[in-house]
């Protein structure tokens, strides 16, 4: 089977996953690992209609609460993108809205971007 972008990936599955390490890398070229397994963890169930707290976050993620604060600040804050050699202005993809059920807890959404980044990659995984 013919991979992402010229890739020969025989196992179709390896071959879904590279295409979605570079709509990763087409989003936000150098993103560490941790950060994209932190958009993917809040994504799903957001996206759903189920948005994570930021504890079930922490709980589900598997990393270290500091590490885990850290992403969250990371894609709620974005990254500059560059186009054409000029800054573009941040992409965030993720916002935290208080719990309208519980005003001590947040909950983690998608934005309009993170929405359309995570639409992209759930296309190329299928």
């Amino acid at each position: 089977m013919r991979g992402h972008k010229g890739m020969n990936c025989e196992d179709k599955s390896i071959s879904r996953f590279c295409a979605a390490l570079t709509v990763f890398r087409e989003e936000w070229e150098n993103i560490p690992c941790h950060v994209a397994q932190s958009f993917l963890t809040v994504a799903e169930p957001a996206a759903a209609g189920s948005p994570l707290s930021v504890e079930e976050f922490y709980q589900r993620v598997g990393l270290p609460r500091a590490s885990a604060r850290s992403n969250i600040a990371i894609l709620a804050r974005g990254r500059p993108r560059r186009v054409g050699g000029k800054e573009a202005g941040a992409r965030l993809l993720i916002k935290l809205e208080q719990d309208s059920k519980d005003p001590r807890s947040k909950r983690i959404l998608l934005t309009q971007q993170g929405r359309a980044f995570y639409k992209r990659l759930v296309t190329v995984m299928v």
